[in-house]
């Protein structure tokens, strides 16, 4: 992985974690509340390994836009694009596993979210699951059997339909960027 925590912190400003530092260290949030929206939008990170906070500072906070997110996953734990929903974006999540698909469904409202999994070649597949990380699932056999091996965890498979990204962009994307 290219970019770890101790990385992506080289992208917040210095004055910042000093800020966060000082809130921490003297319990300030709770005393000032006010400060606490701040603070959580600024350092706050819903991604595995805070690419939100990458891809915000990229996107120079852009306060509306558009995503799509293959392999969505829980719409809040290891999520790169709940930031930018609570900040006004709208996209597309895609999510093959149904108990996260769900969870997705009932928490993005306003996005258009698909139980299904990207594939070259659409119709049913089987799909794997690692163990009970649901972010260790894939269409491949071999690969899940290896992660699991490596893991010393089992394999849940279920079926879901497969369908080519090219579709989804075509069916749902229309003009925007």
């Amino acid at each position: 992985r290219m970019f770890t925590k101790e990385r992506l912190t080289d992208f917040i400003p210095p004055v910042l974690h000093k800020v966060k530092a000082i809130l921490n260290r003297n319990n300030i949030v709770q005393v000032a509340p006010v400060l606490q929206p701040f603070v959580h939008q600024v350092l706050q990170s819903n991604s595995q390994y805070q690419e939100d906070l990458l891809i915000d500072l990229l996107m120079n906070r852009k306060k509306d836009g558009f995503y799509i997110d293959i392999g969505a996953n829980d719409p809040f734990f290891d999520n790169n694009t709940q930031r930018f929903y609570l900040r006004g974006w709208r996209g597309i999540n895609i999510e093959p596993n149904f108990l996260e698909y769900k969870k997705i469904v009932a928490n993005r409202k306003f996005d258009i979210n698909l139980h299904v999994a990207i594939s070259e070649k659409p119709g049913k597949h089987q799909f794997y699951q690692v163990g009970n990380d649901t972010t260790l699932s894939t269409l491949d056999q071999a690969k899940a059997a290896k992660m699991a091996r490596e893991g010393k965890v089992a394999v849940s498979t279920s079926t879901v339909d497969g369908i080519q990204l090219s579709e989804i962009l075509s069916t749902h994307v229309g003009d925007r960027h």
